[in-house]
C-alpha cells in the first residue's frame, strides 16, 4: 500500500504536532495551544475526508490516525492536569481509558497478524491485520473531547 499519501502526511503532522502542544500549555502559551489544538482538530477531520473522497485508506492510516488522536488527547491531559486546569480524578480516568483502549489495539494487532508472527511482522505497518474503523460514536466522542480540552 501507498504509506506517503496526503492524509498520512497529515496524520504524521497531527502527531508531529502534539510534543508542542503540550510545551506551549506548559510555558503558558495557551492562545498558541487552542491555535495549535484547532490546526490538529483541522487535519483529523481533514485526513478521514481525503482518505475517503481519494480512496486512499492504508493500514498505516486506520492505526496511525486514532493513535494521533490518543496521543493528543494524552499530551493534553497530562499538560493540562499538570497545570491544574483540569482535575487530578478526570485525568486520571481520562488517561486509564485510553491506555486500556492503547493496550486493546496491541492485542488485537497479534491476534490477527497472518502467521508467523515475529517482531518485525508485528511492527510492519504493510502487513494488513485487524482494520480500524472507528464509529460514528467515536467521532462524537473526538470532537467532544477536543472542544473540552479546548
Amino acid at each position: 500500500e501507498e504509506l506517503l499519501n496526503l492524509p498520512n502526511i497529515l496524520t504524521a503532522s497531527r502527531i508531529a504536532s502534539t510534543p508542542f502542544l503540550g510545551y506551549l500549555i506548559i510555558t503558558d502559551r495557551l492562545a498558541a495551544a487552542v491555535g495549535l489544538l484547532f490546526a490538529a482538530a483541522v487535519t483529523d477531520l481533514l485526513d478521514g475526508w481525503l482518505a475517503r473522497k481519494w480512496n486512499k485508506f492504508t493500514v498505516f492510516g486506520s492505526i496511525a490516525d486514532p493513535a494521533a488522536d490518543k496521543l493528543l488527547m494524552t499530551v493534553m491531559v497530562v499538560t493540562l492536569g499538570y497545570r491544574g486546569f483540569l482535575p487530578p480524578s478526570l485525568a486520571s480516568l481520562i488517561i486509564l481509558r485510553d491506555v486500556g483502549l492503547v493496550g486493546l489495539a496491541f492485542v488485537i494487532r497479534y491476534r490477527t497478524l497472518p502467521a508467523p508472527v515475529t517482531w518485525s511482522r508485528y511492527w510492519n505497518p504493510r502487513l494488513p491485520s485487524a482494520q480500524v474503523e472507528p464509529t460514528q460514536i467515536s467521532k462524537y466522542n473526538t470532537f467532544l473531547q477536543l472542544l473540552s480540552v479546548g
